[in-house]
């Protein structure tokens, strides 16, 4: 697919080529997991929708045509959320932290199969608390599995986003008291429609 600098029909029959190869594959494929050294919580899985995605790219248009921007995925699963925004944005990069190996070479497998217009995704085989988000201006926190940590555990919290900038936007499935909603976005997961929270991200409450 080539760099655009307009969008018509042609762009648009692309683009959807390309989605339907990203979708091609069930969110089950996600549930094969190494389980070796890791947390519980890293087991469990779930997706993002192509029309969840799609909410969130209008949700935050600003920052997904921003040529500068830098997105991540934390915990990014086999690819799907990563490929399509790389195809649905004009970020500089986007990035998928993902522990579990089997995971990881699924979204491997999933980016090489799919012709990006700007940028290519790339992900990371690593623990998204020990990453570094210093030149993100968006992240994604599909944080389902650990939201009630978070909320119990500041301290949790604030190590996974300590190297955030303040104003990066910040999308997460279940709203953090700590940071406070700005508005809501409806994501539809492989386990149903909720309610996520777009915040910026301020570093008011964080002990830095």
């Amino acid at each position: 697919m080539k760099k655009y600098n307009s969008w018509g029909y042609k762009e648009q029959e692309e683009y959807e080529a390309q989605l339907k190869i990203i979708y091609s594959k069930s969110w089950r494929d996600g549930l094969e997991s190494a389980k070796v050294d890791q947390p519980a919580k890293y087991s469990i899985y779930g997706e993002v929708t192509h029309r969840g995605v799609e909410n969130i790219l209008a949700a935050g248009r600003q920052y997904f045509d921003d040529p500068n921007g830098v997105f991540y995925d934390l915990g990014s699963g086999t690819g799907k959320l990563i490929s399509h925004v790389a195809l649905g944005s004009k970020l500089s990069k986007v990035c998928g932290i993902e522990i579990d190996p089997i995971r990881y070479s699924k979204a491997k497998k999933l980016i090489d199969s799919v012709a990006f217009p700007y940028c290519t995704p790339s992900v990371l085989n690593e623990d998204m608390f020990e990453s570094d988000y210093s030149d993100a201006t968006v992240i994604f926190f599909e944080n389902t599995a650990w939201a009630h940590k978070c909320f119990k555990e500041p301290d949790v919290f604030a190590k996974l986003f300590s190297t955030v900038r303040p104003g990066t936007l910040i999308i997460l499935k279940q709203g953090a008291p700590i940071l406070g909603k700005t508005w809501p976005v409806e994501i539809e997961t492989s386990y149903g429609l909720t309610s996520g929270y777009c915040v910026i991200y301020r570093l008011l409450d964080l002990d830095r």
